[in-house]
């Protein structure tokens, strides 16, 4: 399961794309968050500045920093997570007119309801993100986790570094 919260955690950090600068405008189809620096994309996604990126990931196995080289456009699994049309059966609460891009789904399937939530603040060049993914079970039991990203770009990629390629080497703290 924390492999699952990481990989979508880290899908949101790869919605990438060129942030303007204060005293640009942003082009059409894309909108500032107001208060935050963020900003969506025409289709919604939040987006963030490509190149090296340092990341902290905490959660139940503890905390793993890294850096990583993100590109310029969102992967296909979180664009599908924030533009998905769900199911009129579940409950979806989003917001992304403040300082923030939350989102939460709650959708009943087979006896269990899924939940899931994204919690995303910053700018272009820095972030601090939640996401959980529940499972609750027919006699209430719930099961699953919720992990925290913090991150912050650092510069250009590294020549020969790719989107998506982790730079250097990883370190582990308990």
């Amino acid at each position: 399961m924390r492999k699952l919260l990481t990989s979508a955690a880290i899908l949101a950090l790869a919605a990438c794309g060129q942030q303007q600068t204060a005293n640009e405008s942003a082009p059409a189809g894309e909108k500032t968050v107001a208060g935050s620096g963020l900003t969506l994309g025409a289709d919604g996604v939040p987006q963030f500045r490509p190149g090296a990126w340092e990341i902290i990931e905490a959660g139940e196995g503890g905390k793993e920093a890294r850096r990583e080289c993100v590109g310029a456009e969102a992967t296909p699994q979180l664009r599908e997570m924030v533009t998905r049309d769900y199911p009129k059966e579940c409950k979806v609460d989003h917001e992304s007119g403040s300082d923030r891009f939350y989102l939460k789904a709650s959708c009943p399937q087979n006896g269990l309801t899924i939940d899931s939530e994204l919690d995303l603040k910053g700018s272009d060049t820095q972030f601090e993100m939640n996401f959980g993914a529940f499972v609750t079970m027919p006699d209430g039991k719930r099961q699953g986790g919720g992990t925290t990203l913090s991150g912050r770009w650092v510069g250009e990629c590294p020549a020969g570094v790719q989107p998506g390629q982790e730079i250097g080497g990883e370190s582990k703290e308990g």
